[in-house]
């Protein structure tokens, strides 16, 4: 059988040399790492037992010099901030109640003129009722002839009474007379009867005089009745003329008539325009008072009354810082936001006031009862740090003073500061500046300027 052994590697027949198999490639490879890497570790060694210099101790960070403020229980004047509406507290449309051709216009009734109460703005055609109110007062005339007559007439029926009233006297006696005579036989029947006939006549007269009279004095009534309701139509359209003058019925502004944007009938009436009753002729704004409304949160509202001070500073003028008060708060909390509508009533001068249009916003600021004995934060010590609101107090430590961060919530804020409602405790230390270099633990020095 043939031989199974290997031959070793050599020269080849012929005097090339023979090929090397995988297994010997790799172990010279593996030698060769071998030898690097003892390079390596001889080196190391090397390095790690030469002699080395000594290290020089690491100064310690330099305190941080801070100013200080006592935190101590005072007073605080809240303040609510809002955004509202200003809307004027009077407005009026203008018309006249009576329809007429215009013969009148005030020269410079444009919208925006400034119109004092009282001024007359526009005037109707008079001459129709003035006709009335002269056929009118003519009537009144007539009547007043008519009751002078009947107050004559009166008077002779108060005369006739008087007169009959003395014969039914004299009548009375003669028949009392004649009854005497005859009870003692004196006198015949016939007399008695003559008597007591006279009697009865006489009082008949004083009846019918009693019933002149009183006819006279229902006809005299009757004449000043008719004087009076006369004298009240004569009133009556002496009113309707002067009601043919517009006049304003406040200072205000002059506002255009509805269709004057469009051009249909001009920002207000022209001299020879007929008027209908009633046809709107422009309108009023009083610019000198306005009322603001504005959403307050419910939490809020303890401590803000009517009465409370406010202050409104108008977006479309903000140079005019407005001072008013609270007029009235609702009474309801919105189910959505949890806030309730408060109204605020402003001043505006008179020079100023037209400059403030009507519907604009503003920025209002509400100041309710002041809150005692509360701990206050200025808000400008607070700094910022991993998302979180942080004040630092100065704590005294083993090697000196350091500075402890007290994570912080506030409430409602005022002049001076926020109400305080986590954070430090009363009577701390807060270091109020310079907060971009402290941290908590940061090692700091007073620099003389602490408040007590």
């Amino acid at each position: 059988m043939p031989s199974t052994e290997e031959t070793p590697p050599g020269p080849a027949p012929g005097g090339d040399p023979a090929p090397r198999s995988p297994l010997s490639r790799a172990a010279e490879g593996l030698a060769a790492l071998g030898l690097v890497a003892g390079g390596l570790l001889g080196a190391r060694a090397i390095v790690l037992t030469s002699p080395r210099a000594p290290e020089a101790p690491a100064a310690p960070p330099r305190p941080v010099p801070v100013s200080t403020v006592r935190l101590e229980r005072t007073e605080l004047v809240p303040r609510i901030q809002g955004t509202g509406t200003l809307e004027p507290v009077r407005e009026a449309g203008l018309a006249l109640e009576g329809g007429g051709e215009v013969v009148w216009v005030r020269e410079d009734l444009r919208p925006g003129a400034w119109v004092e109460a009282g001024e007359p703005l526009v005037r109707l055609d008079p001459r129709p009722l003035e006709l009335e109110q002269a056929a009118l007062a003519t009537a009144v005339r007539a009547a007043q002839v008519a009751a002078r007559a009947a107050a004559a007439e009166e008077a002779r029926a108060e005369e006739a009474l008087g007169l009959a009233g003395e014969r039914l006297e004299l009548a009375v006696r003669e028949e009392e007379r004649w009854l005497a005579l005859a009870e003692r036989g004196i006198s015949d029947e016939a007399r008695l009867d003559a008597a007591r006939a006279a009697r009865v006549a006489a009082r008949s007269a004083a009846t019918e005089a009693q019933r002149a009279l009183e006819a006279a004095r229902a006809g005299r009534d009757a004449r000043a009745e008719e004087i009076r309701l006369a004298e009240e139509r004569v009133e009556q359209v002496r009113d309707r003329i002067v009601r043919l003058e517009l006049r304003a019925p406040f200072g205000g502004r002059f506002v255009a008539r509805p269709g004057a944007a469009a051009g249909a009938s001009g920002p207000a009436p022209a001299v020879g325009e007929v008027l209908a009753p009633f046809a709107p002729v422009g309108g009023l704004l009083d610019t000198t008072r306005f009322r603001a409304r504005v959403a307050v949160h419910a939490d809020d509202l303890p401590g803000l009354e009517v009465g409370s001070p406010a202050r409104v500073q108008p977006s479309a003028r903000p140079e005019l810082a407005l001072d008013g008060a609270v007029t009235a708060i609702g009474a309801r909390v919105d189910a959505r936001t949890r806030a309730v509508d408060v109204e605020v009533l402003v001043d505006v001068p008179a020079e100023t006031g037209g400059l403030l249009p009507a519907g604009s916003f503003a920025d209002v600021e509400l100041r309710p009862a002041a809150l005692r004995d509360v701990l206050v934060l200025d808000e400008r010590w607070i700094a910022h740090r991993g998302g979180d609101e942080v004040v630092f107090a100065v704590v005294d430590g083993p090697d000196g003073p350091r500075a402890e961060a007290y994570s912080v919530r506030l409430g409602r804020a005022g002049d001076g500061g926020s109400v305080l409602l986590e954070g430090p405790p009363e009577g701390a230390r807060i270091a109020i500046g310079p907060l971009q270099l402290l941290g908590d633990g940061a090692r700091v020095e007073l620099d003389g300027t602490d408040a007590p």
